[in-house]
């Protein structure tokens, strides 16, 4: 009935409509702020404060004002065939003049370090390890206040770069030496440049995408521009809708980069599909002889609660991320939502405007489909024809189904059965070096850092320890400093440590009248950077710089991380430990890795189940039959395993060697989407299928539904697996991994979940209730008074649709 008053309403006031969303879309542009002016990112800024990386650095802010250092860039200067010589330190040494704190205006620096700091000076030239190569290398270390994913790093990084540049191109430049940058916040600024560029691709390819394949579907060029031109709207509407948000103080409402590429992938394939499911019954409409506005009407009636169930599930689904714990899931999820329902609402209202105000002249240069002469007349009821495409194959197809339900089914489960078992249990990496291509400045530099150095000498592990009345800066606590310190060093995976105790980072208790270390000891700098002077906490913190073994990002150092954290909580109760009590927390890349891995595989678990639910509740309230609904359920959820074991299985044998596992973004989002639209189809299936059976009965209603819905739910998951393939015309691996499992799960939900699982299950179903009534209609059928109320088949088919409305509920 809703939809019906809408139909009537859109179709005889479709002016007044499209002004309507002009007008709407204007006020919203003017109004809101640019895009690129409110988003954000970063991983690490958007963790719970109850998180020991989030927790250490409020405390080493508190503890240590003037160490305001969160993110590094490590320039490398190199010399491949032999020592350093006197013009290569020189230039060096022109680069830390350059990048300055008092000398790189308009840059987030805070300190640069040398060879000559003293405390770690001697730590940036070659390490003594490598007595091939010493002397060979040097670093310039300049801290930035920056999170090493803030957006800003892209801007320092590209100032570096060209800085780097116009020293290898100054006539004076020494012939053989090489300059690189590496260091956290190089390595966050690729990948931010890396994601910008994967949002422009995908945003061309995805319009490339969708133009092609309507110009093969309708080959109608204005037929083309109705989903167009309503996509393009909802998605200016959008995206202006979700950055005004961005500035309600009240809300905390937060939208990053990356979001959009998931909003211009899931508005434009979402977008289409709709517009697909309301021209194809457009042209069922006309074809059935009704005139065009009554025609636009009737389309809207009979398929807007499909499309609004469907769309809802994706809604749903999307916002129930705003129960996750990570800031960027939280904000991510209910963004996305909001971009699909504005799209829902313009597809429900603008896009039937569109084919009202354009008429029958949208289908040139072909002619509207109209009601067939009786010579050209479909060759019978039982056999509808889509007006899509394969409708023979659907012919074919819904009879195998139907006459073997039990057979297809057990076959098609078993053939993926492997894949789904493989999937329940996949490798994630938060290894984000990973996820840049090898031409990335920060992967190069990264690669001749660590022919030199440790990989962890420019992304140190902090500790900050806190026990009241310990009093670190008088002889006692210096004694527990440097007890602890050797306890540390004994730890497999640490390199070196830096203490009140030890600032140079030497291995304690080696050497310990060498005059420079006793100097080190002693210098006023030293109790400046490792223990607390500030007021109130003076004396009561302290702090550790570990240079672990790994790269700060990749899995050993989190053991590394895993081991210390145990065997310093194993102290903090230990009772006869003079650390008993004292708090530890961690501060660094790898503290902030280990902490997201932690927050995402709760928050996974915790989206997984709620959108699981809410999905369900959606499809309980729009199907009403709970045995239909828990089945649908379970064929998203067989499909989202299959997926994503494919998906491992493909990346572990194209990456050999340097898979260490799906990016940890893939199970969330694949999971998330997958689940919601591949209940999209689902409904759209089921719905027609009840709309066919008071007709014609349970089997022969169930072969009609998927005669009808397959050549526009085929069309439709080409297009949303051609949108999500977009996604790999990025240069993020993470990117490129998602779009393929994304694309691949919804090719598995159109070709095999929604036209092969699910209506085998039906069939099946289906098979048991026309069993049962017959069963009843030959029990009555010696009955006088039955024989008056059911004299023929009909009136049992009739039957048998009411008694499974009944009876699946």
């Amino acid at each position: 009935m809703v939809f019906r008053r809408l139909g009537e309403l859109t179709s005889r006031h479709w002016l007044v409509v499209l002004l309507a969303w002009t007008a709407v879309a204007a006020t919203v542009h003017y109004l809101a702020p640019a895009w690129d002016d409110v988003t954000q990112d970063g991983d690490l800024a958007y963790l719970p404060a109850t998180m020991t990386s989030v927790r250490g650095e409020r405390l080493l802010q508190r503890a240590f004002p003037d160490s305001k250092g969160k993110s590094q860039i490590a320039l490398i200067v190199e010399r491949p065939d032999g020592p350093l010589r006197a013009a290569d330190l020189e230039i060096a040494d022109s680069l830390a003049s350059r990048f300055a704190p008092d000398a790189a205006h308009g840059l987030p620096v805070v300190g640069v370090w040398t060879r000559h700091h003293l405390l770690v000076g001697r730590k940036l030239v070659s390490s003594p390890r490598l007595a091939e190569r010493q002397g060979q290398a040097t670093l310039v270390v300049v801290t930035l206040s920056n999170e090493f994913m803030a957006t800003d790093n892209i801007r320092v990084l590209e100032h570096v770069n060209r800085v780097l540049d116009e020293f290898r191109r100054q006539s004076s430049f020494p012939p053989g030496l090489r300059l690189g940058v590496s260091g956290s916040a190089a390595i966050g600024g690729d990948m931010l440049s890396s994601a910008k560029e994967s949002i422009e691709n995908t945003e061309l390819a995805t319009i490339v995408i969708i133009v092609a394949f309507l110009l093969v579907v309708y080959r109608a060029p204005l037929l083309i521009v109705v989903p167009l031109a309503t996509i393009g709207v909802s998605l200016v509407v959008a995206t202006d809708l979700i950055a005004s948000l961005t500035q309600a103080s009240w809300l905390d409402f937060k939208v990053f980069k990356t979001t959009k590429i998931f909003i211009v992938v899931l508005l434009f394939g979402a977008g289409t599909d709709f517009c697909l499911f309301l021209i194809a019954r457009l042209k069922e409409e006309l074809a059935a002889g009704r005139e065009y506005g009554a025609a636009v009407s009737r389309a809207l009636d009979r398929v807007g609660a499909a499309v609004t169930a469907s769309a809802c599930t994706t809604i749903v689904g999307l916002a129930m991320m705003y129960f996750a714990e990570f800031g960027k899931f939280r904000n991510s999820g209910p963004a996305i939502a909001l971009a699909i329902a504005v799209t829902l609402a313009a597809c429900i209202t603008l896009a039937p405007a569109l084919l009202r105000a354009g008429g029958k002249f949208v289908f040139w240069p072909f002619a509207a489909p109209g009601a067939a002469p009786p010579s050209t007349a479909r060759r019978a009821p039982s056999a509808p024809s889509n007006h899509i495409a394969f409708g023979r194959f659907w012919e074919w197809a819904s009879h195998l189904i139907v006459a073997r339900p039990g057979l297809v089914m057990v076959v098609t489960i078993l053939l993926l059965a492997p894949l789904a078992y493989t999937g329940l249990s996949v490798d994630v990496t938060y290894d984000l070096l990973g996820e840049l291509r090898a031409d990335r400045p920060s992967v190069q530099g990264t690669a001749m850092l660590r022919r030199h150095f440790a990989p962890g000498d420019v992304g140190p592990l902090t500790i900050v320890a806190r026990l009241d009345g310990a009093q670190f800066d008088a002889a006692v606590g210096e004694q527990n400093i440097a007890a602890l310190t050797k306890h540390l060093n004994e730890i497999e995976g640490i390199s070196s440590v830096r203490s009140f105790t030890e600032p140079l980072g030497e291995r304690p208790f080696v050497n310990p009248f060498r005059v420079r270390k006793t100097i080190a000891r002693r210098h006023a700098l030293a109790r400046t950077v490792y223990v607390s002077q500030a007021e109130g906490l003076s004396g009561d913190i302290t702090r550790f710089d570990l240079v672990l073994a790994h790269d700060p990002f990749s899995p050993q150092s989190i053991e590394v991380l895993d081991r210390i954290d145990r065997s310093l909580t194993q102290a903090s109760h230990d009772r006869n430990n003079p650390w008993h009590r004292a708090e530890f927390d961690f501060v660094g890349t790898t503290a902030g890795t280990r902490d997201l891995r932690a927050v995402t595989e709760r928050d996974r678990l915790r989206i997984q189940l709620l959108v699981t639910l809410a999905v369900l509740g959606v499809l309980l309230v729009v199907v009403r039959r709970p045995l239909v609904c828990a089945y649908l359920i379970a064929s998203v959820l067989f499909s989202y395993f299959v997926t994503i074991g494919a998906a491992e299985w493909i990346f572990a044998w194209a990456y050999g060697g340097t898979y260490h596992g799906l990016d940890w973004k893939v199970p969330i989002f694949l999971f998330v989407i997958l689940v919601a639209v591949g209940e999209d189809y689902n409904i759209y299936l089921v719905t027609r299928v009840f709309e066919e059976q008071p007709a014609h009965g349970l089997i022969e209603g169930l072969r009609r539904a998927i005669v009808y819905t397959g050549g526009i739910i085929t069309s439709c998951g080409i297009i949303m697996a051609s949108t999500f393939l977009s996604m790999m015309t990025g240069t993020l691996r993470g990117m490129l991994e998602l779009g393929f499992a994304l694309a691949a799960g919804v090719a598995l939900d159109t070709f095999v979940v929604r036209p092969v699982l699910v209506p085998a299950f039906l069939a099946i179903v289906y098979r048991r209730r026309q069993t049962v009534v017959q069963t009843v209609v030959e029990t009555k059928a010696g009955d006088e008074e039955w024989q008056v109320t059911a004299p023929h088949a009909a009136s049992a088919r009739r039957l048998g649709g009411a008694h499974e409305h009944v009876s699946t509920r």
